[in-house]
Parts: C-alpha cells; structure tokens; sequence
C-alpha cells in the first residue's frame, strides 16, 4: 500500500465531496484560504494515487471562522469508512505531529467528535494524545463561505492534546 500525503488542491474537490458529504464551496474556500494566508494547511491522504482522507492543520485564527482553541489543532480528519483500521489515520495524524515539531509547537490539539466517529477517541489516545476532560463538551460553530453563505453548527467533542 503506497500512501502519500500532500496539499489539497482544487482539483480534489470531488474526492472531498466524496468522502465527507459536505458542500463543494466550503472546501473549495478552504483549499483557496491556504493560498490567501499562513493559517492553516489542508492535507489530503492518497493510497495508490486514490484520494481517501483529508484534514487541516489550524496554525492561527482564520478570520471568517468562529473561534477554535486551543491552537494549533487538527481538524476535519476523514478517512473513508472501508479504509478505516488500515493505518492510514495513524500515519496521516503522525504527519501533522512531525510538521508541527517542526515548525516549532510544544504542543497540538485534536477534538474528537462523539456522535460522527466516537471511535476516533481511542485511535488519538493511542497516538499519545491526552485526554483533556471527562465529558463531551458542545462545540458551536460558523464559517460564511466567499458567496455569503453561512454554515453553521454544533458538535459533540472531547478535546484532546499532546506535548511535542
């Protein structure tokens, strides 16, 4: 199994649509958010040249979005459901950890979300991530893509960290 790990471009757009079931605009204003500025990075994850996960990296405060602390903290990881227990999280995660050191974090935080993939949990504890409380916590949220239109909405997350 080749895995590659690269930055989402537009060409992807498709493959993101896929795999998460979400708007086109909003990954689309992502991937051109990358482009516009230093706040975030947006990786997708390919095995045999197939696009099967993406996620971002959250370095500072995107200005169109509802606040996210702490930072920087990994968000949106999707990997398709029949590729999930295959490793490719695992490595994909351990990426993001790498470039963080890297760029010279002590720390980084990742939410996992209790209602879409509870399971996610154990996968992050395993990978040395702490668990920062007990409970689920509601997390609102909002971001207004380029056209105006504004999504929003809640999740039910228990934060997570790790020291570098």
């Amino acid at each position: 199994m080749d895995i590659k790990i690269r930055n989402a471009e537009l060409k992807d757009l498709e493959c993101l649509i896929e795999i998460s079931n979400r708007d086109r605009l909003l990954y689309e204003d992502r991937i051109k958010e990358v482009l516009e500025g230093d706040f975030l990075q947006f990786f997708v994850v390919e095995v045999d040249e197939q696009v099967v996960g993406f996620s971002c990296l959250v370095w500072k405060q995107p200005p169109k979005w509802s606040p996210r602390h702490p930072l920087p903290q990994i968000i949106d990881l999707n990997i398709l459901e029949q590729r999930r227990g295959q490793g490719i999280g695992s490595r994909f995660i351990n990426y993001m950890v790498n470039l963080a050191k890297e760029k010279g974090y002590d720390r980084l935080h990742i939410g996992a979300d209790m209602e879409i993939n509870p399971r996610a949990l154990y996968l992050y504890k395993r990978l040395g991530f702490i668990q920062l409380h007990d409970q689920p916590r509601v997390e609102k949220w909002k971001f207004v893509d380029s056209q105006g239109k504004v999504f929003e909405g809640q999740d039910l997350v228990i934060y997570l960290d790790r020291v570098l």
